[in-house]
């Protein structure tokens, strides 16, 4: 396990580090990443990738604190495809495919023929990330095959997940897609996990309308999984993580239309 080059770093940031697939490099490369590596802070709500648009096409960076997600634009709508939270690690795909200004205009083409000027990236909360200089990992995959190694299989299951993603956002009914968002957006407050973002927000990530998810979203209130925090436009308060799992899962549920 490496945790070398982490030691000018808060704690937070070495934890990150050893939670995400970077501290299974090799030390050299690990030095490499870190030795000009920068943290940055993310506002609620800001928009920190813009896809095949992004002035750099691509944003390296580990997540050390926050929520992230990206997303993809559609003509009417937008949809989650990942949440990012401290230990991930965004912008490799983009790395991979579209690369840098540096790898000329093919690679940036190649990247927007993939439906990269549609994915976006976007803070949930108010987040901290370590930005990686995308041309340093790509130099350490180069030299070292240990490198290349733990970045595919990383991406490997990656692929697995949002193949799993893929099939929960199909066969479920939006009962179990909207638990699903739900585990996901909520943060602590408290003893309580509370989810501050708003029916249209979640209609957005799972793919739907908002009518539709406040339907789901009033069942799982009778049911006793949710309630409301503070009146009608506080927050969520998730009652029953337990069953909301479940539901995410794959079990009973409504059979509301998207």
């Amino acid at each position: 396990m490496s945790g070398v080059g982490t030691e000018r770093f808060p704690w937070a940031v070495r934890e990150a580090w050893e939670d995400s697939f970077l501290a299974r490099l090799p030390d050299p490369a690990a030095r490499l990443l870190l030795d000009d590596a920068r943290l940055t802070r993310l506002a609620a709500g800001e928009i920190f990738y813009r896809g095949a648009h992004h002035e750099e096409t691509v944003t390296l960076a580990l997540v050390v604190d926050g929520l992230l997600r990206s997303y993809v634009n559609g003509r009417d709508r937008q949809v989650t495809v990942r949440y990012a939270s401290s230990g991930a690690v965004v912008g490799l795909e983009e790395m991979l495919l579209g690369g840098t200004g540096e790898l000329g205009r093919r690679s940036s083409e190649r990247w927007r023929m993939l439906g990269g000027a549609a994915h976006d990236g976007e803070a949930l909360r108010d987040s901290l990330v370590l930005k990686i200089r995308p041309a340093r990992l790509r130099a350490a995959m180069e030299h070292d095959v240990a490198v290349t190694r733990e970045v595919t299989v990383h991406l490997a299951t990656r692929l697995a997940e949002t193949h799993r993603s893929l099939a929960a956002d199909l066969f479920l009914p939006v009962s179990g897609r909207v638990a699903h968002h739900l585990l996901n957006l909520a943060e602590w407050d408290g003893c309580a996990m509370v989810v501050r973002k708003s029916h249209h927000h979640i209609a957005g990530a799972v793919g739907s309308v908002r009518e539709v998810v406040s339907r789901a979203l009033k069942r799982m209130e009778h049911d006793g999984l949710v309630d409301r925090v503070g009146g009608p436009a506080g927050p969520l308060r998730l009652v029953d993580p337990a069953a909301l799992h479940r539901l995410a899962a794959g079990g009973a549920g409504d059979e509301l239309a998207a």
